[in-house]
């Protein structure tokens, strides 16, 4: 038993060679979670959910039931992982990994639409379905990468996010004084101010709501040269930690060619 647990281990969390076991199921996984989103865009198109209905049920529970076993399984044999290694305790804290919470999510909502067989508790927990995509993050090196330069830089982001609520609800509170006068339905308060604020700093500009005093047109222009700003700057955070992760990375794969004064290899 012990070795089967072993197999099962390795197989399902680690990825081998091309044509491996471990390939094969890592494949046959992403496979079934592109299927998964292609057959619920499908289900939302009526004239394709009303001829093809029983079908995609009979997909949906072969879908839930994958999941749910693949589930299972790392749930049994992650005990091997060093940092999981109690039966207990080990699967307690394995259960509240962000992986773990994903994986239940591909398929526990199913058994809770059934349970309620209530029209809109399974409209609505259809929707949690879309964890199943989630579940090919686990194959993506970048979503590490990621990770990591959110953690190194959660700092720096933090300090921006804050800077920019601060003049979210400055230009905000600014613009309901200018306009609501001359417009007392869109910017009768301040919290109704910050949708527009919100489209213009960020530089999208839907259009439905715009000043139309000239003190607030003159307002209006600096705010949207200024949002051209703030959103440079955690773009500017992430882009500088995506830098020093992949020169992280690159220096732990080769230290020994590696120059971290030029970022290039030497010989």
């Amino acid at each position: 038993m012990k070795h089967l647990k072993r197999k099962v281990y390795e197989t399902i969390e680690y990825t081998g060679k091309p044509f491996s076991v471990n390939w094969i199921y890592d494949v046959l996984l992403i496979l079934m979670v592109l299927l998964n989103a292609f057959a619920i865009m499908m289900e939302s198109i009526d004239e394709v959910n009303a001829m093809y209905y029983e079908k995609l049920l009979g997909f949906e529970i072969f879908s839930v039931v994958f999941f749910a076993a693949d589930y299972f399984l790392r749930l049994w044999s992650i005990t091997e992982n060093s940092r999981f290694q109690r039966p207990v305790i080990g699967r307690l804290k394995y259960m509240i990994t962000p992986m773990a919470i994903i994986d239940l999510l591909a398929f526990f909502p199913y058994f809770i639409a059934v349970y309620f067989h209530h029209f809109e508790y399974v409209k609505f927990f259809a929707i949690l379905r879309f964890f199943r995509f989630l579940k090919v993050v686990r194959y993506i090196k970048a979503v590490k990468i990621f990770g990591n330069v959110l953690k190194n830089k959660r700092h720096e982001l933090s300090f921006s996010f804050v800077f920019v609520l601060f003049i979210l609800l400055l230009v905000s509170t600014l613009m309901y004084y200018v306009e609501r006068d001359a417009q007392p339905e869109d910017f009768k308060s301040i919290p109704h101010a910050m949708w527009w604020a919100i489209a213009t700093l960020t530089t999208v500009g839907y259009g439905d709501v715009v000043p139309i005093t000239t003190l607030g047109k003159i307002l209006g222009g600096i705010i949207a040269i200024l949002g051209i700003g703030l959103v440079a700057i955690p773009s500017g955070i992430m882009a500088a930690g995506f830098t020093e992760e992949i020169r992280k990375e690159r220096e732990q794969n080769n230290p020994k060619h590696f120059c971290p004064h030029c970022g290039n290899y030497i010989d």
